[in-house]
């Protein structure tokens, strides 16, 4: 692995995470929610630090994504996960510890499980049935959002995983910016409930299988520009092919599923101007290839379209906007193409 300098200015301090700890725990006991001492702020900073000391900061190069529910599928094609709990810190494949936020979210989660197994409610939540609430899930979505947005205005390439186009959809709000929604649908997508760190850490090692997860992931991407329709398909279907032997070679089970993929255009054609950009896009042979209701490859059904969001949501162009994974419904494309 690559090996560079810790830059220490870009985590936070001992000092700076316990405020944020003692932010957390006495607005919490302030409105009732939790009722453990404030010895715990002690305890929990001195966790937060020691872990923060393992997870080093992102490197520019780096591709990474902030879940809460999906740390083991996120980590299969990202570079590096943010998340609650679980994995532990590790330098190969978490981060975090740079901004506030990132420590009142964890506090947050840990404090509210600390409540839990002091009360002895600890264990109807973990017996608690599976399927989240809708109202849940969409916040669990605002939070991998904000979070990813704090870290994309420190330059980061950070974007956040929805467990459905719902929860990303109450997100993202219409506007002006035009960006590309790549979707995959009727895919195998990994089954994060039947996946084991020890097989993520296994296939991370193996950089054939990684490189061919994040080919399809990618699907839509600067190499497609300007090609042929053949030469489109049959790139396609060749990584549908690779991606598939990834998983099988791995033994991880895998669900049908979407995979949706926001993408500011700038992202594939290195234009100054988005709507340059866009444009030079849209003209491609690939837009005329999947006008027709998408290219079925393989039983999976490829499409692109535009959407306009709001310029807020657009922070430090160049970006992946956000992705999702498994999705039962999905964002109406400003133009279908």
């Amino acid at each position: 692995m690559e090996s560079y300098a810790l830059d220490s200015t870009m985590k936070l301090s001992r000092a700076e995470i316990e405020e944020c700890v003692r932010y957390v725990h006495a607005g919490l006991t302030q409105e009732g929610k939790i009722h453990l001492p404030v010895d715990v702020v002690d305890d929990l900073t001195e966790t937060y630090h020691k872990q923060s000391v393992t997870s080093l900061p992102l490197r520019p190069c780096e591709q990474a994504i902030v879940t809460i529910t999906r740390p083991k599928s996120a980590a299969l094609f990202a570079d590096r996960v943010w998340s609650v709990g679980n994995p532990e810190e590790d330098s190969e494949v978490t981060f975090g510890w740079e901004v506030p936020m990132d420590v009142r979210w964890r506090a947050l989660f840990d404090l509210g499980v600390m409540e839990a197994e002091a009360d002895g409610s600890i264990s109807e939540i973990r017996s608690a049935p599976g399927e989240a609430t809708e109202s849940f899930v969409t916040w669990l979505g605002e939070v991998s959002r904000d979070l990813a947005a704090d870290y994309r205005r420190r330059g980061a390439n950070v974007s956040p995983l929805y467990d459905s186009a719902a929860a990303r959809d109450a997100e993202y709000k219409a506007g002006d910016q035009p960006v590309i929604l790549a979707i995959v649908d009727g895919v195998m997508v990994v089954d994060e409930n039947a996946l084991a760190w020890d097989q993520v850490l296994e296939f991370r090692r193996d950089s054939e299988a990684r490189v061919a997860y994040r080919r399809l992931v990618h699907w839509l991407d600067g190499e497609l520009i300007g090609k042929s329709a053949v030469f489109i398909a049959d790139e396609i279907a060749a990584r549908l092919e690779r991606y598939d032997w990834a998983v099988r070679k791995h033994g991880i089970e895998t669900l049908a599923g979407t995979l949706e993929r926001m993408v500011d255009p700038r992202l594939l054609t290195g234009a100054s101007a988005v709507a340059a950009a866009m444009q030079f896009v849209v003209s491609q042979p690939m837009w005329s290839l999947m006008a027709a209701g998408g290219l079925l490859i393989g039983g999976a059904a490829l499409s692109a379209g535009r959407v306009a969001l709001a310029r807020k949501d657009i922070t430090m162009g160049h970006r992946e906007i956000a992705y999702v994974h498994d999705v039962k419904r999905r964002f109406q494309p400003e133009h279908a193409v």
